[in-house]
C-alpha cells in the first residue's frame, strides 16, 4: 500500500477489486485461487486504506455485467438473490432493507485517493 500511495500523484486515485468476505460464497472465491492471501470486507478495506494514508475510500458492489440475453438474465437473477439476501440480513440483524450498506457480491471495488498533503 505504501508503494501504491507513493506512486500516485496528489489526488490520484487507487481502484482495487477484491474478494468480499461479507459475501455468502466468499470462501469459494477466497480459497479457489491460491494467490488470494487475504479477504476483506468493505469496512476492513476502508480501515486499511485510511491507516496507510489514503483518503475518502468508498466501496461499490461488483455486480454481474455484460451484453446479451444471458448477461441480462444473470443481472435479473442477481437482483432477486440480492433482495432475498437483504431480507435474510434484516431478519438476522435488523439492518435496513432499502438503504442497507451491505455489499453482497462475491467481489467489491474500492476507490480511494491520495490526499493533497503527505501523511
Amino acid at each position: 500500500m505504501d508503494t501504491w500511495l507513493a506512486a500516485l500523484r496528489p489526488v490520484g486515485k487507487l481502484i482495487i477489486q477484491t474478494v468480499n468476505a461479507e459475501a455468502f460464497g466468499w470462501g469459494r472465491i477466497r480459497y479457489g485461487d491460491f494467490t488470494h492471501e487475504n479477504a476483506f470486507t468493505p469496512g476492513s478495506m476502508s480501515q486499511v486504506l485510511l491507516t496507510c494514508g489514503f483518503a475518502s475510500p468508498a466501496s461499490l458492489p461488483s455486480r454481474p455485467c455484460g451484453n446479451g440475453f444471458r448477461a441480462l438474465l444473470r443481472r435479473l437473477m442477481w437482483r432477486v438473490i440480492e433482495q432475498g439476501a437483504r431480507i435474510y440480513l434484516h431478519a438476522a440483524t435488523g439492518s435496513g432493507l432499502i438503504h442497507s450498506s451491505h455489499i453482497l457480491t462475491d467481489n467489491f471495488i474500492t476507490c480511494a485517493q491520495r490526499p493533497l498533503s503527505p501523511r
